[in-house]
């Protein structure tokens, strides 16, 4: 056993279960099926009688049956061997470290050889003879260096490693009267076994009018089956559809559209303060001119001017105003999911009611 695989080992006694044990896979046909390991598990106890009627203890819930495991003694043989093919492993020629392992089984199958001998052959590439070997570890007779949780903990996972490294086969039986289908744009036979990466593949059949499209997931060393049928259409009359209704605006519309009414009637008192502030200018050089000319005095001139830009300043700030309110109304219709809690992408967009604003 390679430094890598002790390692591993020590860390599945550590973590695996002491009452789980693997089922080894079987084998329908030359094709590899899984099976999920069971564990009997005896009901608990029924509630026992109050203390005063019986003298009889509640018997305690029965632990998980799990049936003996032989165990065996490696040959001097067998020792030299395995002993041989670690060494080889360790060295990285796995063909010979398979071929020791194999002679070492052969004298006689233990759970420590078919391990070695399927993580051996998974390093080499033979995907179903490595499943093949590291499935037997479950069977087998467990030694003094291997205990079986040790083993069948490290087994399972070289067989997961398999499943998602290996290749697997799919095989598509398909319904009258298709006759093929694709996976992906290739095109393939209905029935036949193709051998595929570990993944999920999208299967389309049938006519471009009414596909058939459907997912399919292929686990290294495994064969997955698949039946595809033509779905059954059934007519039926379309339902009477209520007419459209178009989402009026939620509360913050509500609120932008009060704004920007408000920031109009704002601008509109600008626009009246701004001629109210033009006559005044005109008033102020009127008595600045009178005042020159000694017909007024200066105090006159002084109180027009004043009044000149006192009407200013409250023009600017209207007009600021009012530009603000605009500014804050428009981001919030912008802002506004209407009623129908968002806006449909590609919609139209109203910047003002509906007989005023633009859409685009």
């Amino acid at each position: 056993m390679s430094g890598a695989m002790r390692g591993a080992l020590a860390v599945a006694l550590a973590c695996a279960p002491m009452s789980a044990r693997a089922e080894p896979a079987g084998a329908v046909e030359g094709e590899r099926a899984v099976v999920t390991p069971a564990v009997s598990l005896s009901p608990a106890a029924s509630a026992s009688a109050p203390a005063a009627a019986s003298s009889v203890e509640p018997a305690e819930p029965a632990e998980p049956i799990v049936p003996p495991r032989a165990r065996a003694e490696m040959t001097d043989e067998q020792r030299a061997l395995h002993q041989n093919g670690e060494v080889a492993a360790r060295a990285g020629d796995w063909e010979t470290a398979a071929r020791y392992f194999r002679a070492s089984v052969s004298l006689g199958g233990f759970n420590l050889g078919w391990l070695g001998l399927g993580e051996a052959l998974a390093q080499l590439g033979r995907c179903a003879e490595a499943a093949t070997a590291l499935d037997a570890v479950a069977t087998a007779p467990e030694v003094p260096e291997a205990p079986a949780r040790f083993a069948d903990a490290m087994a399972l996972a070289h067989r997961q490693a398999l499943g998602r490294t290996c290749p697997g086969r799919l095989v598509v039986e398909c319904a009258a009267p298709l006759a093929r289908f694709r996976v992906g744009k290739s095109p393939h036979p209905c029935g036949e076994a193709i051998e595929l990466a570990p993944g999920r593949y999208r299967l389309t059949a049938g006519s471009d009018e009414m596909p058939i499209v459907v997912d399919a997931w292929v686990v290294g060393v495994e064969t997955t089956r698949m039946t595809l049928n033509l779905p059954t259409v059934v007519s039926r009359p379309a339902p009477a559809l209520p007419p459209p209704v178009e989402p009026g605006p939620g509360p913050w519309g509500v609120a932008g559209y009060t704004t920007l009414g408000v920031g109009a009637l704002v601008a509109i008192g600008a626009v009246g303060l701004n001629l109210a502030t033009l006559d005044a200018e005109v008033d102020a050089r009127d008595a600045a001119a009178d005042w020159v000319a000694g017909t007024r005095g200066r105090g006159d001139v002084e109180a027009a001017y004043a009044e000149h830009g006192s009407l200013r300043d409250w023009t600017v700030g209207l007009y600021i105003g009012a530009g603000a309110l605009a500014a804050m109304g428009l981001v919030m219709v912008l802002a506004d999911p209407g009623e129908a809690g968002g806006r449909p992408v590609g919609s139209s967009l109203e910047l003002g009611p509906r007989g005023l604003g633009g859409r685009f």
